[in-house]
């Protein structure tokens, strides 16, 4: 058996060590006086440790390389509408209250995602209806998962709202439809109110939290998720933000989307620089070890999505664990059916297609897949760090916003964060159940 030692990263641990697989992703976690065998070439004669290597994939030449992409996307999102009630000082939008799809244009979107999945067999699909505020199309909404479950298509079906026309009837609609819900809050009332005002220059915070109890109450509980925006305004507060979601809300899951530097941006000094990614970065790892050793379980999608990477390769984001899947995992549909690789680039431009062509995803992507991904990372740059096969130089759109052959922003993230996690994987493994929320147990 032919062990790719010139390849290997090691990392000590005071009793164990994580053994890594760049090329591939591949790892495992070992006693140090194994590791020095393996990083010695000291275990021929071991059976057990041969065999583990050979499980985890570490140890064959073959599985080296990258997985290959095939364009069979399982992911869409659906511009519902542009309309919504507030006006985030971040939004990227041209929000327009009177604009929502309309019935035609949505069932063409359902019949193309329908004929696509028979033609190759899928059964089950991520759906996520976006705008504006998706909710003011609630009814749409019920429709589109209606009609998917008539043709035989089980949709999950996920929204990211402000809550802000949630009902109790509506509330007990989605949860008794199994729709997962996620609820945009920027932390206690003044910095929400900063981030996202009403559309009449008034604070949300309000209405949102009334929302926000109104799932609650109709049976979601911890199920409930929270979407955190987090600009130079904010990270310094990111200990407020965080004991507020776990003291005051109580939830137990929250995804923290940190502002990038962008010609979108109407607010050119809010996104974060270096040195405010390594402060949030450090602090939110500080944050969730210190209420993990109270017992309570929080986690951060971010860092659950890296954690996945590190120990199981399980692929639980379209952005991050196999670097940009747009094109191949993931579609997003505009309002009047045309087909874009990803809801960040809905230019013209950057469109594949529209649905009344009835031409396939290869075929439309075959024909201009390079206006995307001649974006592609800086393969120089990005070979010479071990953390690669996950980020392949980060966000594509950015990077398209940017000019740029790598995504720094995200760079500099995954530097803090692979590495800090690793150091949490061998001195504090008990912790991990608690900031996976029992995704990830290292027994």
């Amino acid at each position: 058996m032919e062990l790719l030692n010139n390849s290997l990263k090691y990392f000590k641990g005071n009793s164990f060590s994580y053994i890594f697989n760049p090329l591939n992703g591949t790892s495992i976690v070992v006693e140090n006086n194994i590791a020095e065998k393996i990083k010695k070439g000291e275990f021929s004669n071991s059976p057990e440790i041969t065999s583990k290597l050979s499980q985890r994939g570490i140890s064959d030449k073959d599985n080296t390389s990258t997985i290959k992409k095939q364009i069979k996307p399982v992911s869409f999102m659906i511009d519902f509408t542009k309309a919504c009630q507030n006006r985030c000082i971040y939004c990227f939008r041209n929000l327009n209250q009177q604009e929502f799809i309309t019935q035609d244009n949505l069932s063409q979107i359902l019949d193309y995602i329908i004929d696509y999945c028979n033609n190759n067999s899928i059964k089950n699909i991520a759906l996520q209806p976006w705008g504006g505020e998706p909710t003011l199309a609630w009814d749409k909404i019920k429709y589109t998962q209606d009609y998917l479950i008539e043709h035989n298509i089980t949709p999950q079906i996920n929204i990211e709202t402000n809550a802000i026309s949630i009902t109790p009837y509506i509330a007990k609609e989605m949860f008794n439809r199994d729709i997962a819900i996620s609820v945009s809050i920027d932390g206690p009332k003044d910095i929400h109110n900063q981030h996202r005002p009403l559309y009449k220059s008034i604070g949300s915070f309000d209405k949102t939290i009334k929302g926000f109890n109104i799932l609650q109450d109709a049976g979601y509980g911890s199920r409930l998720g929270i979407v955190c925006v987090i600009t130079k305004n904010s990270v310094l507060n990111l200990d407020r933000i965080v004991d507020f979601f776990v003291s005051n809300l109580r939830v137990q899951r929250v995804k923290m989307n940190t502002i990038r530097d962008s010609v979108n941006l109407t607010q050119k000094n809010i996104s974060l620089n270096e040195n405010d990614i390594l402060h949030f970065c450090k602090t939110l790892c500080d944050l969730l070890i210190s209420i993990a050793q109270t017992g309570y379980s929080f986690s951060e999608s971010g860092i659950v999505e890296r954690l996945h990477n590190l120990l199981d390769l399980k692929p639980t984001s379209l952005c991050c664990s196999r670097g940009c899947q747009g094109y191949y995992r993931i579609y997003s549909f505009d309002s009047l059916g045309s087909i874009y690789p990803c809801d960040l680039v809905d230019s013209p431009e950057f469109v594949i297609g529209n649905v009344q062509e009835k031409k396939s995803f290869s075929q439309m992507v075959e024909r201009c897949k390079n206006k995307f991904y001649r974006y592609k990372y800086d393969i120089e740059h990005c070979n010479k760090c071990e953390y690669h096969f996950f980020c392949k130089g980060g966000c594509t759109a950015m990077n398209i916003f940017n000019n740029a052959s790598i995504d720094k922003h995200e760079c500099t993230r995954n530097k803090y964060l692979y590495n800090r996690l690793i150091n949490i994987i061998l001195e504090q493994p008990d912790i991990i159940s608690l900031i996976t929320n029992n995704e990830i147990t290292i027994i």
